[in-house]
C-alpha cells in the first residue's frame, strides 16, 4: 500500500477491496439492501472508475502532516480491510443522466455521475418536423424555397408563411407564363379571351378559326363573323374582294359604249370604257347605243331624255347636280366637278370616296373638301386653320368609326397627329391674383398620354403675402385632337 495519505481504487487488491466493501456496507446499513451481492451493473467496481478517484485511507498520514509521523496503516502489511471507501455514490436516473448530457434523443453511452460507464438505450424521441442529429439533439433541417411552396401550394409570387421548421419565412415562389397572371392568392392563373377577341387576335374576319388562345389552349371558334357582299371569306379567314373584270364592270351597270366612271363591286371608283356604238348609233349621255336620227327629240340621239339628262347640243347630258360624268361634255352646263363623299354630314368629304358630278356646287352627301379621315364620325375633320392652336375641341376618348389606313385614334383634326391638350409638366405657379395660375403646364410628375388620367396641380392667389401658390391637386384625364 502507499504512504501518501490517499490511495485509488486500483492500488487496492482484491481481497482488502472485498473487505472494505463489506464494512463501506455495514456502517452504511446498506447490507438489508443486498449490498454484498450487487448487481454488476450498478456496483461501484474499480475497473469502472475513474482511475483518478481518491479513496480515503484512514491509516495515512493527513496530506498537511510531516511526512514522518509515526502513524502506522493498519493494512500495511497484508488483506487487512486498513482504509475505507468515500461515501457511496446515487446514480443519476436516465432521464437525469440525459438532462446532464444536454442529449434529447437516440442510444447514448457516457459515464454517469458516479463515473459508471452506462447506455441509454434512448434519450428521448423527437417530434416532426425535428430529427435525431449525430449529436443525439433533435433539430430541424430547413425545407428548400421549392418544397417550401409546394407545401404551401403557391405557384408565384412572394410568399410569407411558417416553413417546415415553424420559422417565418418569405419565398419568391416563381412567375407565371406569358399571358397569365399571378393572383392575390399566389396561383397562376389565366381569363380566357372571348371569341371576339380571340379572332382579332388571330387578325381573322370570317369562317372557322382553330388556335391556341390567350391562355395557350387550343380552341376553335366556329364563326370569326360574315364578309360584306361582295367580299368573300379567304382560305386565310380573311375578307377580301375580287374585282370584277372591265366586261363585267359595264354589264353590271347597263352601259355599253363610252367612258363610265362608277364605283364597282369591291367599293372603288373606277373609270371604264364601255365600247364604241356601231353605224348608224350614237352614245348617248346614260351611255347607252342609240339610233341616230333627225327627229326633233334631242337631236342624233332620237330619244326623249329621262330626268336625269337633259337635250343637249342633240345628246343627252347629265343635268346639274346628277352624278357619273366624265368629262365635261357629260353635263349639259359643260362643268364635270370632282366632290368628295360625306358619310358623317361634317362637310369634309373622304379623300379615298370621290365622285364626278356635273356643275359646280356638291350635292347632296358631298363635299369639296377631302380632309376627313374619319368619314364615319362627324367629330372627326380637317380642323379650321384659321383656330389659334390653342382652340377648338378637344377630346378624351378615342375617334371610332371607319377610318383611313393609319389614322391614329387621337387625331380628331386630321392632321396625322395627336395633339394633347396640356403636353408640358407643371413648374409653378405665378401671377397676381387676376392671373394667378400654372406655369408650364398643370401635369405632375407625369404627362398622361392621350385620353388617359393624371395628376393635375391648381394655383391660387393668397392674399397674405403668399401670393401665387399651389393650392391643389385633382385627377385629369389628357385630352387630344
Amino acid at each position: 500500500m502507499n504512504n501518501g495519505s490517499k490511495v485509488t481504487a486500483r492500488d487496492l487488491s482484491s481481497s482488502r477491496w472485498s473487505k472494505l466493501l463489506s464494512i463501506a456496507c455495514v456502517g452504511m446499513a446498506l447490507a438489508a439492501a443486498g449490498c454484498g451481492a450487487a448487481d454488476p451493473a450498478e456496483t461501484f467496481r474499480p475497473d469502472d472508475r475513474d482511475a483518478s478517484t481518491p479513496i480515503v485511507d484512514p491509516g495515512a498520514a493527513p496530506e498537511d502532516s510531516d511526512a514522518s509521523s509515526s502513524s502506522t496503516d493498519p493494512g500495511a502489511d497484508g488483506d487487512d480491510a486498513g482504509g475505507f471507501l468515500a461515501a457511496p455514490c446515487t446514480r443519476e436516473s436516465n432521464a437525469r443522466f440525459c438532462a446532464r448530457l444536454g442529449k434529447n434523443c437516440g442510444t447514448v453511452t457516457a459515464r454517469d455521475n458516479c463515473g459508471i460507464r452506462r447506455t441509454v438505450s434512448s434519450c428521448g424521441r423527437c417530434t416532426a418536423p425535428t430529427v435525431c442529429n449525430t449529436n443525439n439533439v433533435c433539430s430541424c433541417t430547413p425545407e428548400t424555397d421549392a418544397a417550401f411552396c409546394a407545401r404551401q401550394g403557391k405557384q408565384c409570387g412572394a410568399v410569407i408563411a411558417t416553413d417546415n421548421c415553424g420559422a417565418t419565412r418569405t419565398v419568391v415562389c416563381g412567375t407565371c407564363p406569358v399571358g397569365v397572371v399571378c393572383t392575390a392568392n399566389n396561383l397562376c392563373s389565366c381569363t380566357r379571351e372571348t371569341d371576339a377577341a380571340f379572332c382579332a387576335r388571330q387578325g381573322k374576319q370570317c369562317g372557322t378559326v382553330t388556335a391556341p388562345d390567350n391562355c395557350g389552349v387550343t380552341r376553335t371558334v366556329p364563326s370569326c363573323g360574315t364578309c360584306p357582299s361582295p367580299q368573300v371569306c379567304g382560305a386565310n379567314n380573311v375578307c377580301s374582294c375580287t374585282s370584277e373584270t372591265d366586261a363585267q364592270f359595264c354589264t353590271r351597270l347597263r352601259a355599253n359604249c363610252g367612258v363610265l366612271t362608277a364605283v364597282d363591286n369591291c367599293g372603288s371608283q373606277r373609270s371604264v370604257n364601255c365600247g364604241a356604238c356601231p353605224n348608224g348609233q350614237g352614245c348617248c349621255g346614260s351611255n347607252q347605243c342609240i339610233p341616230l336620227n333627225t327627229s326633233p327629240n334631242c337631236g342624233a340621239c332620237g330619244v326623249t331624255c329621262d330626268a336625269a339628262h337633259a337635250c343637249s347640243n342633240s345628246a343627252c347630258r347629265l343635268t346639274d347636280g346628277q352624278r357619273g360624268c366624265a368629262t365635261a361634255t357629260d353635263c349639259t352646263s359643260g362643268v364635270c366637278s370632282q366632290f368628295f363623299v360625306d358619310a358623317d354630314g361634317d362637310a369634309e368629304g373622304d379623300v379615298t370616296k370621290p365622285v364626278n358630278q356635273c356643275g359646280s356646287t356638291p350635292g347632296v352627301g358631298l363635299s369639296r373638301s377631302s380632309d376627313d379621315c374619319c368619314d364615319t364620325n362627324p367629330t372627326v375633320f380637317k380642323l379650321n386653320s384659321q383656330l389659334a392652336p390653342n382652340q377648338g375641341p378637344w377630346f378624351v376618348v378615342p375617334a371610332t368609326g371607319a377610318c383611313v389606313a393609319g389614322h391614329k385614334p387621337f387625331d380628331y383634326d386630321c392632321d396625322g397627329f395627336e395633339t394633347m391638350q396640356d403636353p408640358k409638366p407643371f413648374i409653378g405657379c405665378a401671377g397676381d391674383i387676376d392671373t394667378c395660375g400654372p406655369i408650364g403646364g398643370i401635369f405632375f410628375p407625369t404627362i398622361p398620354p392621350c385620353g388617359e388620367a393624371g395628376t393635375a396641380v391648381a394655383c391660387v392667389f393668397i392674399d397674405d403675402g403668399s401670393g401665387c401658390i399651389p393650392f391643389e391637386q385633382f385627377t385629369k384625364i389628357q385630352a387630344c385632337r
